[in-house]
């Protein structure tokens, strides 16, 4: 009888196992490189349906000396207002990416020169960035938590 409970729970343990939702990290880690370099366009062209597809309808935006802006609504809604004032030219650096089952955590560095629309000034913006990322039913990755901050000095005048 001692051995028919250890053969059951055996049987339910692989049960679970081929249950399992398979994950290959290495394509997740791609397709999140994809979405990074997919936002980068999005803020280089101003395009804000692109970034919307971006994030989670829950997503939260904590940007560096602002308000934490909540919500997909309301996050697209603040990039719509800065397409309209200036021009982007954000690159991203990815340093490194981490996975665990349907969350991604990634971690890069980036360089903003932005360029007001007006007067054509541009300020350099150099910082760092943490993204959380939630899996999504059809296998694809969104931005939950986009939260970044600056570490050099804003530089004012001509980008270099």
């Amino acid at each position: 009888m001692k051995h028919l409970g250890v053969i059951f729970l055996a049987i339910v343990l692989l049960a679970f196992n081929a249950c399992e939702k398979k994950v290959d990290t290495q394509a997740d880690v791609e397709t999140i490189k994809k979405l990074i370099e997919k936002s980068d366009m999005a803020w280089n062209s101003g395009d804000a349906d692109a970034l919307s597809d971006l994030y989670t309808d829950d997503a939260v935006q904590m940007p560096a000396n602002e308000p934490s802006r909540m919500g997909k609504e309301t996050i697209i809604s603040r990039a719509k207002e800065g397409f309209e004032k200036v021009n982007n030219a954000l690159k991203t650096s990815i340093e490194d990416i981490h996975i665990t089952g349907d969350w991604a955590f990634l971690r890069a560095t980036f360089v903003e020169p932005i360029t007001q629309k007006k007067s054509g000034e541009t300020t350099t913006y150099y910082g760092t960035w943490i993204l959380v990322l939630k899996r999504q039913q059809d296998d694809s990755w969104k931005i939950f938590y986009d939260i970044w901050n600056f570490d050099k000095p804003v530089m004012t005048g001509s980008s270099s």
